[in-house]
């Protein structure tokens, strides 16, 4: 394989033992970075919860215990489902809030730096009307993502109806279900939205000092910012590679 490993001979050359001697240190360690590119979790319980622990993969499994009229006995599967699911929920909020705080400390990086340097005003004008897509998103979205208070007033009601066996409790969970997914849909979207802006940033930043040799030194700081955030993805952000 072509990492090397704990045992590989030190006169075996790999292939990345070649691409570190031919880009060199810096430039290698962000291509390669294996830790950087792990992607975070959202199951609170790994293999013993919900296998899929979106709000779509739990609220299906909650869904299949109120057809079969167990929710009474199933009480303690339907609480740790839910307990699941709000877990991925707020994984999904504090990764937009980090989002939203490299978006924050961008934009008056940008605005400081076009301050300090007139001649680059329209370049770094240019990157800043690309972050401000992700507080922007955010606040569009605000009222559809809603939030940790409302995932626990779901939550609430979601197990008042396994208190007692009534055949109007399936009617109402399909209510619930329908504001469970979406909450975490409105989440996965903006989420998306928040990786795939920086990714642009990270590319237009590049592509925008090809012809402003002033601004390549700007330009590899943005670019290091944009890969620090990246780093750790949430696996609903399309891509892990970046």
């Amino acid at each position: 394989y072509f990492l090397e490993a704990r045992v590989t001979p030190a006169s075996i050359t790999t292939p990345v033992d070649i691409l570190k001697a031919t880009l060199g240190r810096p430039m290698s360690e962000a291509i390669l970075d294996p830790a950087g590119r792990t992607l975070r979790t959202h199951h609170r319980r790994g293999g013993d919860g919900v296998h899929r622990a979106c709000t779509c993969g739990c609220t299906e499994a909650i869904e299949a215990v109120f057809k079969a009229g167990e929710e009474t006995g199933k009480k303690a599967f339907i609480a740790e489902a839910i307990d699941d699911m709000i877990f991925f929920v707020r994984c999904h909020v504090d990764r937009i809030a980090e989002y939203q705080r490299f978006a924050e400390a961008m934009t008056k990086h940008l605005h400081a730096r076009s301050q300090s340097t007139p001649a680059l005003k329209a370049y770094l004008e240019s990157l800043e009307q690309i972050v401000q897509q992700i507080p922007q998103e955010c606040e569009v979205q605000k009222e559809n993502m809603k939030s940790l208070d409302h995932a626990a007033e779901l939550a609430k009601q979601t197990m008042a109806l396994t208190l007692k066996t009534d055949p109007d409790n399936i009617k109402t969970y399909a209510a619930l279900l329908k504001a469970w997914r979406g909450m975490g849909g409105a989440q996965d979207y903006v989420l998306a939205k928040c990786h795939t802006v920086t990714r642009q940033l990270f590319q237009e930043a590049g592509y925008g000092c090809a012809e402003l040799p002033q601004a390549v030194a700007i330009a590899e700081d943005i670019r290091t910012r944009c890969r620090h955030v990246l780093r750790n993805p949430d696996g609903y952000e399309i891509w892990a590679d970046y």
